[in-house]
């Protein structure tokens, strides 16, 4: 995903920001947002999605840090007076250098957007999960 193809998506899936979505809708965003021109936000699978050639990640996703799923990393969030939100996201004990751990780096030095998603219906609701970006 090229730079400019990434900004892009976010910018089109800005209008989602603070809304509840479905596991289908991140994982087939073309699908529910063809707009964003990506093809999902993120797989589910793992906390952080680097789309492959990025040298960014694209989303990190927290299951536990509004409290809707059971606890896998301490992660908290606080919102900011200005709207914004701070997230003290907990790693996987594997090393920093690693290529996901290098994509949050990235982002941070080259002042890249990211998605964060978090869980904030569990998947044993009997509605199903949903998740807020």
């Amino acid at each position: 995903m090229t730079p400019e193809k990434r900004l892009r998506a976010i910018f089109a899936l800005s209008k989602y920001t603070g809304l509840e979505v479905t596991a289908d809708f991140l994982r087939h965003t073309d699908r529910h947002a063809p707009t964003a021109g990506i093809s999902q936000i993120h797989p589910l699978i793992e906390g952080i999605f680097k789309p492959r050639g990025s040298r960014y990640a694209f989303a990190v996703w927290s299951r536990s840090a509004v409290g809707a799923d059971a606890e896998i990393y301490s992660d908290e969030f606080r919102q900011s007076p200005d709207g914004g939100w701070l997230m003290e996201y907990a790693a996987k004990s594997v090393s920093l250098d690693s290529a996901i751990n290098r994509s949050l780096f990235a982002c941070m030095e080259d002042k890249q957007p990211l998605l964060v998603i978090v869980t904030s219906r569990g998947s044993g609701h009997p509605e199903g999960a949903r998740y807020r970006i």
